[in-house]
């Protein structure tokens, strides 16, 4: 199954669990929590230059370490409604994917 509309596709709430490895130490750690993922305005997450909008928030544990965490992100597709940039708040560019087939081809530095 080809995706078409990767930011219509990702629209909606998830369960997010997420490992986290500092690989100088090699301690580990974990997020978990939902995100939503709305269009930034209505109508907005419609066509090429669709926008939306990514809030997390859950829990993050490193080490002995425990505490609420968030963060928010803004998604905007492509020309051709299949690749889809992904920014953080202040603008700094954070990824860029695409999902076909049920699989994310991309890289986000997060």
């Amino acid at each position: 199954m080809e995706i078409l509309d990767t930011l219509g596709f990702l629209l909606g709430t998830w369960d997010v669990d997420r490992s986290i490895t500092d690989q100088r130490s090699g301690t580990r750690g974990s997020f978990v929590g939902t995100a939503a993922m709305v269009a930034a305005e209505p109508g907005a997450d419609r066509g090429p230059g669709g926008r939306a909008r990514y809030d997390e928030t859950g829990e993050f544990r490193f080490g002995t370490h425990a505490a609420p965490a968030s963060r928010h992100l803004e998604y905007q597709a492509g020309a051709d409604g299949g690749a889809v940039g992904v920014r953080f708040t202040d603008g700094r560019r954070a990824g860029r994917g695409r999902r076909t087939a049920g699989r994310q081809i991309g890289r986000a530095h997060v």
